[in-house]
């Protein structure tokens, strides 16, 4: 903040009063579609139907910079971010369209009411679904799989022990894999559980134990020979 320069600072309070009038925008809209759909009585749905589409843009993007460790968790929360903001699109477009219609005097159709109807269905169908996949996708991931390779799914081997750190270690297709079967270094130190570590620390062991077998060939011809269980210097 010490950085910031009065052209920045300008910069920052537009950025703020225009996210601020989209927002008020936006909502306004979808507050007075949620309010066409339900009945007065129930005026408490218009704000949870809200929290379904603003609200579930926030809170996603949150998750997605602060909360989300595995690569499940972080897809999930870009994902819904990106569908809590093309449901408020919809939500406000349907009260902009119910307003045009109410001007001309035309009034909606039973299967207007059932699509948006449909609509809202879907929105609840996909945000049950991420937060389970959220909080337990990793968990359900690893149970669906064979840790030990005996062909018992986890779920059902009563042998199966759940892995203690993080994540199940699950990679998407375009994500990098780690070399650690290939390396012969890694395969030198038996006192390392490679299950003990996330994708990420195995790809730093994987590139440390390289640079191990680099220097001990190097050393080779002066006798010298890298110990694999110590620290690089």
């Amino acid at each position: 903040m010490k950085d910031m320069t009065i052209a920045k600072w300008i910069g920052l309070i537009m950025k703020i009063i225009l996210g601020g009038v989209c927002a008020v925008f936006l909502g306004s809209e979808s507050l007075a579609f949620f309010g066409f759909i339900f009945p007065p009585e129930k005026w408490y749905l218009q704000y949870t139907g809200f929290g379904l589409t603003m609200g579930a843009f926030i809170v996603y993007l949150y998750l997605l910079l602060k909360d989300a460790e595995t690569s499940l968790q972080k897809t999930i929360a870009l994902l819904m971010m990106v569908a809590g903001l093309l449901g408020e699109l919809a939500t406000a477009g349907f009260g902009m369209m119910i307003e045009g219609w109410t001007k001309l005097g035309w009034q909606p159709t039973k299967s207007d009411y059932e699509f948006m109807i449909l609509v809202i269905r879907i929105m609840m169908g996909f945000h049950g679904v991420s937060l389970v996949l959220y909080w337990f996708g990793d968990q359900i991931i690893e149970l669906m799989g064979d840790a030990d390779g005996d062909g018992v799914p986890n779920i059902v081997d009563s042998d199966y022990k759940p892995k203690q750190n993080k994540g199940s270690g699950f990679r998407f297709p375009w994500q990098k894999s780690v070399p650690i079967q290939n390396n012969a270094i890694l395969g030198k130190l038996p006192q390392i559980r490679m299950d003990n570590f996330t994708p990420e620390q195995l790809m730093e062991l994987a590139k440390h134990a390289q640079e191990i077998e680099a220097r001990n060939k190097a050393g080779q011809g002066n006798g010298q020979h890298a110990d694999p269980t110590k620290a690089a210097p």
